[in-house]
């Protein structure tokens, strides 16, 4: 509606801590959302959508999580019914994706409750969605959306003692189903259970018992440099200590030796490199399987996507030094060739195989690991969801807060769950006019500001 602002809150979390012993900073952190509420001028404002994660039912009893936060629940009613000409719109999260059932099963909200929504402000129309739905797709693996979703419906209902068990029962739906899944058919045999602890046993021999098909990784690319390297170099090292007994001048050695000795440095590199970008696969690997979504995004998501990041840079330097070592070595070839096949025959065999080899060894500079960004910027975002060509998109989950208005996209941010207290914000979206902004809100007096990463 031109000249109304459009408002977009996520991962609240009401619920994160209740009891007795809630710390005084998570009362005075739910409390500013309280205020937060207070200070909008519903009359401005054509929409207000909860973004998702609002409530935390995963480390707690779901109920225990709405009795607690029953004020809320009722903030929410009682502004929809005094601001009529306001659309309420509540996305349900991973965290709370609980709502969706009781919402279904006659529940009292009072505010629309779904997915996704799709809302015009001027020119521009804007699709708002939680956004955990692109950090299953960023796995590299088996992306089970549909499977994650009956995992999240699970966590909300695993009652008060839940957390205890709750890396097993991830370890349960990721672990197992993703290499089931790989097996024909598999996927629809499979019929989720709510989560019952003496269950567990008996699911995982039924999926251990199923024929899994390998999986191959980009491990393999990096095994065989490393294997192929290792095998020059070994032969390299022995002609080293066979020097004195090969009968060359020191004219000869010296060239010969200047020549094996920046092959040999070129080759090591390659090899270390390698032996990195390994060792971030299987960082990478592990953190779709051993990681705990209790874990907030600022811990989970920012290490994964930052060894992506890293992985890209190495792969493109791979590239370069293949590129590199391909010139050295044939080159040295071309130049000495006689006088190593007459005096070290067996480097001489080595370094052709070897050249072979890695004159015709590619290395793809795009990898099949994507982060959440690379994702939701990317034009093919269009055919991932309900989002349509040009729409511009809005989403939270990641804690990650931020405006491309280029790409039409922003997060939310969160409401000052990050992992450093010192440095909480309490951030939201607002859209007046097809205008994006990123607001901080500071206080009931205060109000909001505009917030940009230059001020942090």
């Amino acid at each position: 509606m031109i000249g109304k602002s459009i408002i977009a809150v996520s991962d609240v979390h009401l619920g994160l801590t209740i009891g007795k012993d809630r710390p005084e900073e998570e009362k005075h952190r739910e409390a500013q959302f309280g205020d937060f509420l207070d200070t909008l001028d519903f009359s401005k404002i054509s929409d207000f959508i909860l973004l998702g994660d609002i409530l935390d039912f995963w480390r707690h009893d779901y109920l225990s999580v709405i009795v607690n936060e029953k004020y809320y629940l009722d903030k929410f009613k009682e502004l929809k019914c005094k601001h009529t000409n306001t659309n309420f719109h509540y996305i349900v999260g991973n965290h709370d994706y609980h709502l969706l059932w009781l919402n279904e099963n006659g529940a009292d909200y009072s505010i629309d409750i779904k997915k996704s929504v799709e809302i015009r402000s001027k020119d521009e129309v804007f699709y708002f969605i939680h956004g955990y739905q692109f950090e299953v797709l960023s796995w590299n693996l088996y992306k089970p959306l549909e499977l994650y979703e009956k995992f999240c419906e699970d966590m909300c209902l695993i009652g008060e003692e839940g957390s205890r068990f709750a890396d097993n029962l991830w370890k349960f739906y990721l672990e197992k189903i993703t290499r089931a899944a790989k097996s024909p058919g598999s996927l629809k045999e499979f019929q989720t259970f709510k989560f019952e602890n003496y269950k567990l046993k008996e699911l995982e021999s039924d999926f251990e018992s199923r024929e899994i098909s390998p999986y191959v990784t980009p491990l393999t690319l990096t095994e065989e440099i490393s294997c192929k390297s290792g095998e020059l170099l070994s032969q390299i090292e022995s002609t080293e200590k066979e020097q004195k007994l090969s009968g060359l001048s020191p004219e000869e050695s010296y060239e010969i030796i200047k020549e094996i000795d920046e092959i040999k440095k070129q080759v090591k590199a390659f090899a270390e490199k390698a032996q990195r970008s390994k060792e971030l696969i299987k960082k990478l690997e592990l953190s779709e399987s051993d990681i705990s979504l209790l874990d907030p995004p600022e811990k989970r998501i920012k290490a994964r996507e930052e060894n992506v990041r890293n992985l890209r840079t190495d792969m493109t330097e791979l590239s370069e030094l293949r590129e590199n070592i391909s010139h050295l070595i044939k080159k040295y070839l071309d130049s000495s060739s006689e006088i190593l096949k007459k005096i070290f025959p067996e480097l001489y065999e080595k370094l052709k195989q070897y050249y072979e080899w890695i004159r015709n060894f590619k290395i793809s500079k795009d990898i099949d690991y994507f982060t959440i960004r690379e994702l939701v910027e990317s034009d093919a975002r269009n055919y991932m969801f309900g989002i349509k060509k040009d729409q511009y998109l809005i989403y939270g989950h990641t804690h990650d807060a931020y405006v491309d208005k280029i790409k039409k996209v922003a997060n939310t941010g969160c409401w000052g769950v990050q992992d450093n207290p010192a440095n909480r914000k309490l951030f939201y979206i607002e859209i007046i006019d097809d205008d994006v902004k990123l607001m901080r809100f500071i206080g009931k007096n205060e109000g909001s500001e505009e917030w940009k990463p230059e001020d942090s």
